[in-house]
């Protein structure tokens, strides 16, 4: 995290420096994590305080949090409010569930939006970032499989962020990072090459991309 802090760009806080406001809200992003509920709606809160047009999603088809049963996770719809989900886990467990940081995690969700979202292709973004390789794999799958006829371009990024609390708060500074740099390009196409071999170098991390049109 200090070597993210330490590049140029960011404010000494480790947060980005002003970027012009209307780039950043015809700048549509989607960050997408397993389930919609710690890394990206920790990326989600820092992206819409400093004023980028983003939204969140899952990837999978059930929203799950772990339990204090071992290998039998709460399920849940997509349909299920952060909410619902406070309530039912504090009747299960309260002690556990404050304890694994969970109900703070589902009170800060609930700050931001309702409920969690399923990715899906109805709504364009310029720019898609997923957290770990095998969500990555799994929307570029889900493209092929759509073969959606558009020309709109969209490029989806992937940097492993790990899934806990502490790691996705690191994480959604490099994901502001990421964005930040990525407005900064005239020409996506062209530039999109070096510019993320730069910021692998900053993160010291393997960043994975690929430009889709749909």
């Amino acid at each position: 995290l200090s070597d993210i802090m330490a590049v140029d760009g960011l404010a000494s806080s480790g947060l980005p420096a002003t970027i012009d406001f209307d780039k950043k809200c015809k700048f549509k992003i989607a960050i997408i994590s397993s389930y919609n509920l710690n890394r990206s709606m920790e990326a989600h809160k820092l992206l819409s305080q400093h004023g980028f047009n983003v939204k969140s999603f899952g990837a999978c088809r059930t929203v799950k949090i772990e339990s204090d049963v071992p290998k039998k996770p709460n399920c849940y719809n997509y349909d299920v409010s952060y909410e619902k989900m406070i309530k039912d886990l504090t009747k299960q467990n309260f002690e556990y569930y404050k304890s694994t940081e969970i109900l703070s995690m589902l009170n800060r969700n609930k700050l931001i939006k309702i409920k969690p979202e399923r990715f899906s292709i109805e709504h364009h973004f310029d720019l898609i970032i997923t957290v770990d390789d095998q969500i990555y794999d799994k929307i570029i799958d889900y493209f092929y499989f759509k073969q959606p006829q558009c020309d709109r371009a969209a490029l989806i990024v992937n940097i492993n962020i790990k899934d806990d609390p502490q790691e996705a708060k690191s994480g959604a500074i490099y994901i502001i990072k990421i964005c930040e740099e990525l407005l900064k390009l005239s020409n996506l196409e062209n530039q999109i090459d070096n510019k993320i071999g730069e910021l692998e170098s900053i993160f010291k991390k393997n960043i994975f991309y690929v430009l889709l049109y749909y």
